[in-house]
């Protein structure tokens, strides 16, 4: 295919001549607020599926109203860098959803990378609060963040209210804090 050729018009996999699915999403929906809403319309469907776990969307969103209530709670505002050190996980999920919800943006961490790397990044994103598990938290400086281990400190958070927090918000907001390898 043509390097030149914009985005929007490569096939990527799909049959020719279609240009894939097209969904309109309302612009000034957030994706915490669109989530809500599908969870609200489906409650009993299944959201996530991970090895042995399945998880409604309605367990999802009462998850993820928990985290999102004790992360402002520690005082996560609008706009504060999260970072996530996660495995690939329903916790992970859960984080980063919650996160949003919070107001606030998620900045991904793998715990693989070199922890110089990692410092780097939240330092440069001022991450104030690591989100984390307690097989990974060693992994992952941490001089600055205050760390929550979402494993080890779900007994706290699952005290919090299950339902949503009203968080005022715009779709323009920042949403995450991406850090590539550099040889993109």
């Amino acid at each position: 295919q043509d390097p030149a050729c914009p985005l929007g018009r490569l096939n990527l996999g799909m049959a020719p001549g279609s240009s894939g699915p097209r969904h309109s999403y309302p612009r000034e929906l957030t994706i915490s607020r669109l989530f809500e809403e599908q969870a609200l319309r489906t409650p009993d469907a299944t959201a996530l599926v991970s090895a042995d776990i399945s998880i409604t969307y309605g367990e999802l969103n009462r998850r993820t109203n928990q985290l999102a209530r004790f992360l402002r709670e520690q005082g996560v505002s609008k706009e504060s860098t999260i970072g996530i050190a996660m495995e690939r996980s329903p916790e992970a999920i859960v984080a980063m959803l919650a996160i949003l919800k919070a107001g606030a943006a998620y900045v991904p961490l793998d715990p693989a990378y070199p922890s110089e790397r990692l410092k780097y990044f939240l330092e440069d994103a001022n991450v104030t609060v690591l989100l984390t598990q307690d097989a990974v938290q060693a992994k992952v400086p941490h001089e600055k963040a205050r760390v929550l281990c979402i494993d080890k400190d779900w007994p706290n958070i699952a005290r919090e209210s299950e339902e949503p927090r009203e968080v005022s918000g715009t779709s323009d907001d920042l949403a995450y804090v991406m850090y590539t390898s550099g040889s993109t």
